[in-house]
Protein backbone atom coordinates (compact mmCIF):
# COMPACT_ATOMS: atom_id res chain seq x y z
CA UNK A 1 0.00 0.00 0.00
CA UNK A 2 1.35 3.37 -0.98
CA UNK A 3 -0.20 6.21 0.96
CA UNK A 4 0.26 9.85 1.86
CA UNK A 5 1.38 11.01 5.32
CA UNK A 6 -1.28 11.07 8.01
CA UNK A 7 -3.49 14.14 8.12
CA UNK A 8 -1.75 17.00 9.88
CA UNK A 9 1.75 15.67 9.23
CA UNK A 10 4.21 17.53 7.08
CA UNK A 11 4.53 16.58 3.40
CA UNK A 12 8.31 16.43 3.27
CA UNK A 13 10.58 14.59 0.91
CA UNK A 14 9.76 11.38 2.79
CA UNK A 15 6.49 11.41 0.86
CA UNK A 16 8.41 11.32 -2.42
CA UNK A 17 9.00 8.04 -4.22
CA UNK A 18 11.83 7.42 -6.63
CA UNK A 19 10.61 6.26 -10.06
CA UNK A 20 13.36 4.80 -12.25
CA UNK A 21 12.93 3.65 -15.86
CA UNK A 22 14.55 0.43 -16.96
CA UNK A 23 16.28 -0.37 -19.30
CA UNK A 24 17.14 3.14 -20.67
CA UNK A 25 19.23 4.34 -17.72
CA UNK A 26 21.07 1.09 -17.17
CA UNK A 27 21.88 0.67 -20.86
CA UNK A 28 23.10 4.27 -21.09
CA UNK A 29 25.36 3.94 -18.03
CA UNK A 30 26.75 0.63 -19.31
CA UNK A 31 27.69 2.31 -22.60
CA UNK A 32 29.30 5.26 -20.80
CA UNK A 33 31.30 3.21 -18.28
CA UNK A 34 32.00 -0.15 -19.92
CA UNK A 35 33.40 -2.79 -17.62
CA UNK A 36 31.72 -1.37 -14.51
CA UNK A 37 28.92 -3.54 -13.08
CA UNK A 38 25.70 -1.51 -13.32
CA UNK A 39 22.54 -2.57 -11.52
CA UNK A 40 19.37 -0.74 -10.46
CA UNK A 41 20.18 -1.56 -6.81
CA UNK A 42 22.75 1.24 -6.95
CA UNK A 43 19.91 3.77 -7.36
CA UNK A 44 17.47 2.43 -4.71
CA UNK A 45 14.25 3.10 -6.65
CA UNK A 46 10.86 2.71 -5.01
CA UNK A 47 9.17 2.06 -8.35
CA UNK A 48 11.04 0.45 -11.21
CA UNK A 49 9.34 0.93 -14.59
CA UNK A 50 10.06 -1.26 -17.60
CA UNK A 51 9.73 1.06 -20.59
CA UNK A 52 9.33 -0.01 -24.24
CA UNK A 53 12.41 -0.77 -26.36
CA UNK A 54 13.96 2.36 -27.82
CA UNK A 55 12.96 4.61 -24.90
CA UNK A 56 15.73 7.20 -24.48
CA UNK A 57 17.57 7.71 -21.19
CA UNK A 58 16.26 10.49 -18.96
CA UNK A 59 12.70 9.92 -20.20
CA UNK A 60 11.47 10.84 -16.71
CA UNK A 61 12.35 14.47 -17.46
CA UNK A 62 9.26 14.50 -19.69
CA UNK A 63 7.10 13.27 -16.80
CA UNK A 64 7.82 16.20 -14.44
CA UNK A 65 4.64 18.17 -13.77
CA UNK A 66 2.40 15.31 -14.90
CA UNK A 67 0.41 12.61 -13.12
CA UNK A 68 0.16 8.86 -13.66
CA UNK A 69 -1.98 5.96 -12.51
CA UNK A 70 -0.30 2.79 -11.29
CA UNK A 71 -2.46 -0.34 -11.30
CA UNK A 72 -6.13 0.25 -10.54
CA UNK A 73 -6.05 2.99 -7.92
CA UNK A 74 -2.62 4.40 -7.07
CA UNK A 75 -2.18 7.91 -8.47
CA UNK A 76 1.17 9.73 -8.39
CA UNK A 77 2.36 13.20 -9.42
CA UNK A 78 5.88 13.65 -10.76
CA UNK A 79 7.52 16.58 -8.98
CA UNK A 80 11.16 16.79 -9.99
CA UNK A 81 14.19 14.78 -10.93
CA UNK A 82 16.29 13.24 -8.20
CA UNK A 83 19.82 14.38 -7.49
CA UNK A 84 22.05 11.36 -7.07
CA UNK A 85 24.50 11.00 -4.17
CA UNK A 86 27.64 9.00 -3.47
CA UNK A 87 25.57 5.95 -2.54
CA UNK A 88 25.45 5.11 -6.25
CA UNK A 89 29.21 4.57 -6.10
CA UNK A 90 29.33 2.46 -2.95
CA UNK A 91 30.01 -1.26 -2.91
CA UNK A 92 26.81 -3.27 -2.42
CA UNK A 93 26.87 -7.04 -2.01
CA UNK A 94 28.32 -8.17 -5.34
CA UNK A 95 28.70 -4.65 -6.79
CA UNK A 96 32.14 -3.08 -6.33
CA UNK A 97 32.79 0.56 -5.44
CA UNK A 98 32.83 2.69 -8.60
CA UNK A 99 33.10 6.50 -8.60
CA UNK A 100 32.72 6.48 -12.39
CA UNK A 101 28.94 6.02 -12.18
CA UNK A 102 28.17 9.21 -10.25
CA UNK A 103 30.79 11.15 -12.21
CA UNK A 104 29.13 10.08 -15.46
CA UNK A 105 25.65 11.05 -14.27
CA UNK A 106 26.94 14.42 -13.02
CA UNK A 107 28.70 15.19 -16.31
CA UNK A 108 25.88 14.14 -18.60
CA UNK A 109 22.73 15.12 -16.72
CA UNK A 110 23.54 17.57 -13.92
CA UNK A 111 23.79 14.74 -11.35
CA UNK A 112 20.12 13.83 -11.85
CA UNK A 113 18.63 10.45 -12.66
CA UNK A 114 15.01 9.28 -12.25
CA UNK A 115 11.97 11.22 -11.03
CA UNK A 116 10.50 11.89 -7.62
CA UNK A 117 6.76 11.47 -7.32
CA UNK A 118 4.27 12.11 -4.53
CA UNK A 119 1.15 10.13 -3.87
CA UNK A 120 -2.03 11.85 -5.01
CA UNK A 121 -4.43 8.95 -4.38
CA UNK A 122 -3.24 6.05 -2.17
CA UNK A 123 -3.32 2.55 -3.59
CA UNK A 124 -1.45 -0.71 -3.98
CA UNK A 125 1.16 -1.34 -6.66
CA UNK A 126 2.14 -4.83 -7.75
CA UNK A 127 4.90 -6.16 -9.98
CA UNK A 128 3.53 -6.14 -13.53
CA UNK A 129 1.02 -3.32 -12.91
CA UNK A 130 0.81 -0.70 -15.59
CA UNK A 131 2.01 2.85 -15.07
CA UNK A 132 -0.11 5.04 -17.30
CA UNK A 133 1.11 8.59 -17.69
CA UNK A 134 -1.75 10.97 -18.42
CA UNK A 135 -2.27 11.06 -22.17
CA UNK A 136 0.14 8.21 -23.02
CA UNK A 137 0.40 4.46 -23.40
CA UNK A 138 1.23 2.23 -20.45
CA UNK A 139 4.60 0.96 -19.26
CA UNK A 140 4.89 -1.98 -16.87
CA UNK A 141 6.16 -1.93 -13.30
CA UNK A 142 9.24 -4.16 -13.46
CA UNK A 143 10.13 -7.03 -11.20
Amino acid sequence: MWSSPARGRSRTSTNCRSVFSRPPHLDWIRREVPGVPVDERRFRPNILVRTPPGTPPFVEDEWIGREATVGDTLRIAFLRSSERCVMTDQAQRDLPHSPLILRTIARAHDNRLDALARIVIPGTAHVGDRLVLDGTRAAAIAS
